[in-house]
């Protein structure tokens, strides 16, 4: 989902990032929140010519975390039947 914050310095805007989550302003500005008090993003505003930006980057430990989620989540998806699945019922 954010394959552009994944490499080492690389950085979105938040535009950009409200467009590829779909998420409105507000939202996503709560969740950018947490994830900058967990260390898992850095928020930097600038300005590109006279107009305010704000950029988004992962965190090592944002990296970090995220490299672990996919893993366990690969992981998750790749378990056998576990037998959860609903049965038909017998007619």
């Amino acid at each position: 989902m954010l394959p552009h914050l994944v490499g080492e310095g690389d950085m979105i805007t938040f535009p950009r990032l409200r467009e590829l989550t779909g998420m409105t302003p507000g939202n996503l500005a709560t969740h950018l929140r947490r994830l900058e008090d967990a260390d898992y993003v850095t928020i930097t505003k600038s300005f590109r010519r006279r107009s305010p930006v704000t950029y988004l980057a992962l965190t090592r430990r944002g990296r970090r975390a995220l490299e672990d989620y996919t893993v366990a989540l690969r992981s998750l998806l790749s378990v056998p039947d576990s037998g959860l699945e609903p049965k038909e019922n017998p007619s």
